[in-house]
């Protein structure tokens, strides 16, 4: 009998601690923000040789959800794409007076040709972004160069 009582309290203790263990979603947090910063900028690649401009792909920029509170952790990601000039521009939640961090990132596949031979290149970049209440961020991706290729 002692043995049955002591494992439903064991369960029972189990059970508790489950429960009382609740993540934090990050998701949650912006609903309330009311501050913004816009990060905007370009985008323009080599494809081999010349410069064109990176139309309609991914920007995105992941924000460290510690610059809400110090108890959060991880990143939320806000994303957009470029125009038909490469360009882009995106609004991301900020506590009012503070500032965020994250880091901005473009990366796709586009043509590429070398020694006449034509390759899918991967191009991307990512560069560091902060930002505070009711200002802007402003980056220019020049003239990437793939990162990786593999044949047609």
């Amino acid at each position: 009998m002692k043995k049955l009582f002591f494992k439903g309290i064991v369960l029972v203790s189990a059970v508790v601690a489950l429960v009382a263990c609740k993540k934090v979603e990050p998701t949650a947090v912006t609903e309330d923000v009311v501050g913004s910063v816009t990060v905007s900028g370009s985008v323009t690649y080599s494809p081999g040789s010349g410069k064109m401009y990176a139309t309609d792909k991914p920007v995105f920029v992941d924000v460290d959800m510690t610059c809400f509170d110090s108890t959060f952790v991880g990143v939320k990601r806000y994303s957009s794409t470029t125009d038909a000039s490469g360009m882009f521009s995106l609004s991301v939640p900020c506590p009012v007076g503070k500032s965020v961090k994250g880091k901005l990132t473009v990366s796709f596949d586009a043509d590429y040709t070398s020694n006449s031979t034509s390759y899918i290149g991967h191009y991307e970049s990512t560069v560091d972004v902060e930002g505070i209440d009711g200002g802007t961020f402003f980056h220019e991706f020049e003239n990437l160069t793939p990162k990786s290729k593999r044949k047609k």
